[in-house]
């Protein structure tokens, strides 16, 4: 894809610790505008921590602190089977509806 954006994911967190990595995910999120969803095959699928995460999984739960942050929200699935996270559902996040390059870009400029 031809455009730059800052990858803000967890990568870098090597931690297990639920606190730690909430802690770390909450404050990448507190440093952007937007919040590129992408949805696979798993990405609703309930974590085996979902009661510590206090979310479905880590999807939702960085979903809901985009939300909190007022970031804008953008989904794109990979497959249109796959199933949506709960909570980017009713949240007027806007939608590419291909993996492509322009149906992102126009997505994120419709927020």
């Amino acid at each position: 894809m031809d455009f730059v954006f800052k990858d803000c994911s967890s990568n870098e967190i090597q931690s297990d610790n639920i606190s730690v990595i909430k802690s770390c995910l909450t404050k990448k999120i507190k440093e952007t505008d937007y919040t590129l969803v992408i949805i696979g095959k798993e990405a609703n699928k309930r974590h085996k921590d979902s009661a510590k995460i206090g979310y479905k999984n880590w999807i939702n739960f960085e979903i809901a602190k985009s939300k909190e942050n007022n970031n804008k929200l953008v989904g794109v699935k990979i497959d249109k089977q796959y199933e949506s996270p709960e909570e980017l559902l009713y949240s007027n996040a806007k939608w590419a509806h291909s993996f492509t390059q322009d149906a992102i870009i126009n997505a994120l400029n419709e927020g």
